[in-house]
């Protein structure tokens, strides 16, 4: 998910996750601006930056974002069962 709050100054929040956790992508306005406008609105984003962590809570400082739009499609849909 993204959100780009208009109290946030430019910055971009993204939410990333995979199958062991979630993570909070802050994504400074020129990182945003430098990304191409595939990798802005594509289905898979690489992130690359760096990690904080907080007990269980994980920040990406991102320095780049890679999209992969066409790639979405081909990937398995699969349910996920948290049971």
């Amino acid at each position: 998910s993204r959100q780009r709050p208009a109290t946030a100054k430019g910055i971009v929040f993204l939410t990333i996750e995979d199958e062991t956790w979630s993570a909070n992508v802050v994504v400074r306005p020129p990182v945003w601006q430098a990304a191409d406008v595939q990798a802005r609105r594509a289905s898979v984003v690489v992130v690359e930056g760096r990690i904080q962590r907080r007990g269980t809570i994980v920040h990406v400082l991102a320095t780049r974002l890679d999209g992969y739009g066409a790639v979405a499609p081909a990937l398995p849909r699969q349910s996920r069962d948290f049971c």
